[in-house]
C-alpha cells in the first residue's frame, strides 16, 4: 500500500508543500488511489478546494468522479445542516438545553457552505436527565430511536473496551442519525461538568440559530476524538482540519493560558501538542508561531516530549498504512487497559455460548473464531514494530490512560 503522507500534505500543507505533494502523486500515477483515500477519510471537500487553489488538473474521468462525489457530499451535508436547525428549534421550543459539536459546529464556525465540510450525522451534548424529554421532542420531527421505540431503548451505553462515552442514537426516515452524548469518561468529562455549558452560544447555521459549544471546547473535543481513535489517519486527518480552524481563533475567542489550563485538566495537553505539531510539520502553522511556543512553555517539557512521540506515531501511521483490521486498535487497547481486553473477550464468549450448544469442542471453536483472528492480528502488528515504534505506541497508550481514565496532565 502506498504512503498516505502525500494526501495529508496536499490537504494541510502550506502551498509549496501541497504543490510538491500533488506533483509526487501525479508522478506516481496514484490519483485514483488518492481519491479513494480522501473519500474514506471524508475529506473530499478539502481535497477539491486545494486542487482548485493549486490549479491542479486531474484526468477527466477522475475529475468527473470527484465532482460527482463532491455534489453528493454537499447535498448530504446540506440536509444534515437543515435538520440540525429544525432540531435546535424543536428543543428550544421545549426548553431543553443542548449543544452541537463535531461536524455541525465546525460547519457553523469554520465554513461558509455545507459543500466545504462532509457531515455524516449530528452530534449533540445533552444533560442525562433530559434524555427522555429529548427523545420525545425529536420524535415529533421524525427522529426515532434506532433500537426500540422509547428513551430506554435509544440508550446505547458506549462503555465497552473501545468507547469512552455514553450516548444514544436516533435517526430520521432518510437515515440521518443524531448522536446524543451526556458523559465523556475521563478528563474530558470535566468539560461537561465545568463551564462548558456557560460557554454555549447560538451560532447561525443556514440562517438558523443553533446552540454550539465554544471554539475552545470544540478544539479539545476534536483532540479527544482523534485520541479516542488512536490517532489513526481516519478520522485524525479530518479532525485536524477542524482543529486548525479553531486554533486560528486563539487570541480572539480564548487565550493560550485558558487552553493550556483546560488541556492539562482534561489530560489532553500532550495529544493537542502532537496534533499541532503535525500541522506545524507541514507549515500549516508557522514554525515561529508565538501562540504555539507559549502553549508549549505552559504545558511543560514532559508534556511537549510526549506530544512529540504522539506526532511521530501519527506520521508513522501515514507513512505505513496497515491493513490489519482491528490489530493496531486492539494492541493499543491492550497497552492502555489490559483488563478491558479480557472483559471484551469474556463478554463475546458469553454471547456465543448463550447462542448455541456448549460442548468442549464448540467452546474451543468459539474462543478461536473471530477473536482468535483478532489475537493473531495483534501479534502480527506487534511483531512488525521496531523499538522506536513500540515507544510511540506506549506514548499513545499512556495518553489514552491519562485522558480516558482521569487525572489530567498534572
Amino acid at each position: 500500500m502506498s504512503s498516505a503522507l502525500p494526501l495529508f500534505e496536499l490537504i494541510h500543507g502550506a502551498d509549496a508543500r501541497a504543490a510538491a505533494a500533488a506533483t509526487a502523486i501525479t508522478q506516481a500515477g496514484e490519483w485514483d488511489w488518492t481519491l479513494q483515500l480522501a473519500q474514506a477519510w471524508r475529506v473530499l471537500p478539502q481535497l477539491g478546494q486545494r486542487l482548485r487553489q493549486l490549479g491542479v488538473a486531474l484526468p477527466v474521468a477522475l475529475a468527473q468522479r470527484l465532482a460527482a462525489a463532491a455534489t453528493e457530499s454537499a447535498m448530504r451535508s446540506g440536509y444534515a445542516a437543515r435538520r440540525a436547525g429544525a432540531l435546535a428549534q424543536q428543543l428550544a421550543a421545549a426548553g431543553i438545553p443542548a449543544a452541537a459539536f463535531k461536524g455541525i459546529a465546525a460547519l457553523a464556525y469554520l465554513h461558509r457552505s455545507p459543500a466545504e465540510r462532509m457531515l455524516g450525522d449530528i452530534d449533540l451534548l445533552i444533560r442525562e436527565q433530559d434524555l427522555a424529554a429529548i427523545v420525545a421532542a425529536l420524535a415529533a420531527i421524525g427522529f426515532l430511536p434506532t433500537v426500540g421505540s422509547a428513551a430506554a431503548d435509544a440508550v446505547q451505553s458506549h462503555i465497552s473496551a473501545r468507547q469512552d462515552n455514553h450516548g444514544a442514537t436516533l435517526a430520521d426516515g432518510e437515515g440521518l442519525e443524531v448522536d446524543l452524548h451526556w458523559r465523556l469518561r475521563g478528563g474530558a468529562q470535566q468539560l461537561l461538568e465545568g463551564a462548558l455549558w456557560q460557554r454555549v452560544a447560538p451560532q447561525p447555521l443556514l440562517r438558523q440559530p443553533v446552540p454550539m459549544v465554544a471554539p475552545i471546547d470544540a478544539l479539545l473535543l476534536s483532540t479527544h476524538h482523534a485520541l479516542r481513535n488512536d490517532l489513526s489517519p481516519f478520522p485524525t486527518v479530518r479532525d485536524l482540519s477542524d482543529l486548525h480552524g479553531y486554533w486560528r481563533r486563539v487570541g480572539c475567542d480564548y487565550s493560550v493560558a485558558e487552553l493550556a489550563s483546560l488541556a492539562s485538566l482534561t489530560g489532553l495537553a500532550a495529544p493537542l501538542l502532537g496534533l499541532l505539531q503535525a500541522l506545524e510539520a507541514v507549515a500549516a502553522i508557522p514554525a515561529a508561531d508565538p501562540a504555539l511556543a507559549q502553549l508549549r512553555e505552559q504545558c511543560g517539557r514532559r508534556v511537549v516530549v510526549e506530544g512529540d512521540r504522539l506526532y511521530d506515531w501519527f506520521r508513522g501511521r501515514l507513512e505505513r498504512p496497515v491493513r490489519t483490521g482491528y490489530g493496531v486498535q486492539d494492541l493499543l487497547l491492550l497497552l492502555a487497559d489490559p483488563p478491558a481486553v479480557g472483559r471484551l473477550l469474556r463478554d463475546r464468549l458469553r454471547e456465543r455460548l448463550r447462542a448455541g450448544p456448549t460442548s468442549q469442542r464448540q467452546r474451543r471453536e468459539a474462543v478461536l473464531g473471530s477473536d482468535g483472528n483478532r489475537l493473531r492480528a495483534i501479534a502480527a502488528v506487534a511483531l512488525g514494530m521496531d523499538l522506536r515504534q513500540w515507544r510511540r505506541a506506549w506514548a499513545v497508550a499512556r495518553a489514552q490512560r491519562r485522558a480516558f481514565k482521569g487525572g489530567g496532565d498534572r
